[in-house]
């Protein structure tokens, strides 16, 4: 059914968009302007959409009435456009009990063992254990005393007999705390069963543990929210039970640059998260959904796109923002629902000329693809409201939104210095201030690319495209080149006359910054801007000929191929066919040749393509074909 779409007022005096149903001409409020907490107990989908954009614009901007419609559209195309997958997931930890002091794990048995499935664990102090992920939980790995093995024991028990200590008891066991070390025991153990210094190696699997306040051994960072002590067990408690857990971040494999084979390629997304949910399986990167926090780090640093925040992806952005029509040098001001409510709570009667609010789920999954894009569509400034919880912008170790911003801003300055600070972060204290700065619209560009140019898949793609618009524009006006040597996720090739032109670079570079170019295939080219200083070319390259130099060089030929390495080609002896090129084929004679596994005339068919090869073999063994 055809609906047309017109903005109104409600009782309380704020914006509704109501659609009217073109067969009937029933009225149904499809957006309306306000916070989340309001919808009270109604479950998505069943009531109309509650928009925090279109209450800030409809109350603290000077946008018209037809701009204010398209964003009540625009929120209704996002959230049409969203979906996120969930299922539910039922938790019952197997728990380990890791400690030094038995006292300590016989009373974590006996208070717990009835509610938790507990494997205690009493380590040697002397042996610190390895921990390490496994699946969606952790691996233990230990060593612990094995002076005698039950399986070689015979049961003869002449041990028994010579042991002045009683160290030897029933199951049978040695117990180390009462043992001397005479070493009679040894001596009368016909089986060998008895040896007291061997160590069993124990690995141990469990989703959690339980460790005391004076844990000895180190903990990796990445593993610490899997382990509790007796003053945090009631945060296990709480994660036992029926959840729901929501796709919110998915990691679409087809453009990945990780090669789980090898096991090398780019691996920023697991670096950047901090709770452990982010590895690398055996089918490539996987992701933990029940331990994702949902903080947009692994989203944000991905230069290819492979990790996407699905509550909102960058084509629902890009779509947004290509139906709005703000004016040339418009502040966009993004954020969280909750800060951007605080901040209209504490500013009432202020209205904000040329400002558009953003409300965000998770800003920090924004990129440079994302603000690079906004100032295409002829924004002339990005205010990034922080969260106060998690100190976004203001941690000691960069976050990968503030290596973003910090990218665009360069990248922004390089080519035009009147947009020194394009993307900045700013707390609810001080953003009334900043809103009030004026832009002036001469520095802002106008709109330069339709959004319909623009690739919504492979993230590098749609940055190239915005950056040729750009480069391409203030090129005519003298800037030929622009270097950034901190841009980590780009990079330019070199390589050395080792190259034989063997082609394994190309099976691992999933983005084709590498190819193939000439009739016969014997030109290897390279495409900076398709290339993401992923390094897994360096890592497969026998010759160790290519160097991969980082950093971003914005000229001319980062948006064009380049031939890096070349060869002659290597023609049948007999057919004349082209079957591989000179430097590949002496590199692998020169192998055969020094294993001195192969006399000359066994060689000789190598020389031949592939075809007369077959017919030369057979030719060896049965005569002339002919």
């Amino acid at each position: 059914m055809e609906k047309t779409f017109f903005l109104t007022k409600d009782s309380a005096g704020r914006a509704v968009l109501k659609g009217v149903a073109s067969v009937n001409g029933t009225e149904e409020v499809v957006v309306r302007a306000g916070f989340s907490e309001e919808a009270g107990e109604v479950e998505p989908g069943d009531g109309p959409i509650i928009s925090p954009t279109l209450m800030l614009n409809w109350e603290m901007t000077d946008l018209s009435e037809q701009v204010l419609k398209d964003v009540a559209l625009c929120e209704k195309h996002r959230f049409e456009s969203i979906s996120v997958r969930s299922f539910t997931r039922t938790f019952n930890p197997r728990v380990l009990v890791l400690a030094t002091d038995g006292a300590f794990t016989k009373e974590l048995v006996a208070t717990y063992g009835g509610v938790l499935e507990l494997v205690p664990v009493c380590l040697d102090p002397g042996h610190p254990p390895k921990i390490s992920p496994q699946g969606s939980g952790l691996l233990v790995e230990y060593e612990r005393p094995l002076p005698l093995d039950p399986d070689l024991c015979t049961l003869c028990r002449r041990c028994v007999s010579v042991c002045k200590e009683k160290a030897i008891e029933s199951s049978p066991m040695i117990v180390p705390a009462r043992c001397s070390l005479c070493n009679e025991c040894v001596k009368v153990c016909e089986p060998g069963a008895i040896d007291l210094h061997r160590m069993e190696r124990v690995s141990l699997e469990a989703d959690v543990a339980i460790i005391p306040d004076d844990f000895p051994f180190g903990i990796p960072p990445k593993l610490s929210s899997r382990f509790f002590t007796p003053a945090t067990l009631p945060a296990l408690f709480s994660l036992i039970g029926d959840f729901l857990v929501e796709e919110a971040v998915v990691h679409r494999v087809e453009f990945c640059a990780y090669e789980p084979r090898l096991g090398i390629g780019c691996k920023r997304c697991i670096s950047a998260c901090r709770h452990g949910a982010v590895v690398a399986g055996e089918r490539g990167i996987e992701i933990r959904q029940d331990m994702c926090k949902e903080c947009g780090a692994c989203v944000s640093c991905c230069p290819t796109g492979a990790m996407e925040y699905e509550r909102f992806p960058f084509y629902v952005f890009r779509d947004y923002f290509s139906r709005l029509d703000l004016a040339p040098g418009s502040q966009v001001v993004i954020g969280s629902e909750a800060n951007l409510r605080k901040f209209w709570w504490q500013n009432p009667d202020v209205r904000f000329e040329k400002v558009f609010f953003l409300e965000h789920p998770q800003h920090a999954s924004l990129s440079a693809l994302h603000f690079l894009y906004l100032f295409s569509r002829g924004v002339g400034r990005v205010t990034i409201v922080p969260n106060e919880a998690s100190g976004d912008g203001l941690s000691e170790k960069k976050a990968p939104i503030e290596e973003q911003v910090g990218l665009s801003n360069t990248i922004l300055k390089g080519l035009f210095p009147e947009m020194a600070g394009f993307v900045a972060f700013e707390d609810i204290l001080t953003l009334k201030r900043r809103l009030q700065d004026e832009i002036h619209e001469e520095l802002a560009l106008k709109e330069i690319m339709p959004s319909d140019h623009l690739p919504s898949g492979n993230k590098r793609e749609a940055l190239n495209v915005i950056l040729h618009q750009l480069f391409s524009g203030k090129a005519t006006n003298g800037q030929k080149r622009l270097e950034i040597q901190e841009a980590r996720d780009f990079a330019d090739i070199h390589l050395k006359k080792d190259c034989c032109l063997c082609f394994s670079c190309l099976n691992v570079c999933s983005q084709d910054a590498l190819s193939v170019r000439g009739s016969n295939g014997l030109e290897l080219v390279f495409e900076r801007g398709r290339c993401i200083n992923c390094s897994s070319c360096q890592s497969v390259c026998p010759e160790k000929a290519i160097t991969l130099v980082p950093g971003l060089i914005l000229d001319e030929g980062y948006f064009s191929q380049r031939i890096v390495a070349r060869d002659e080609p290597v023609r049948c002896k007999r057919c004349g066919k082209v079957f591989g090129n000179k430097k590949a084929f002496e590199r692998t004679m020169n192998i055969l040749r020094e294993s001195g596994r192969y006399d000359p005339d066994q060689l000789d068919v190598l020389y031949l393509c592939e075809d007369c090869r077959a017919i030369a073999m057979l030719e060896d063994m049965f005569g002339d074909l002919g």
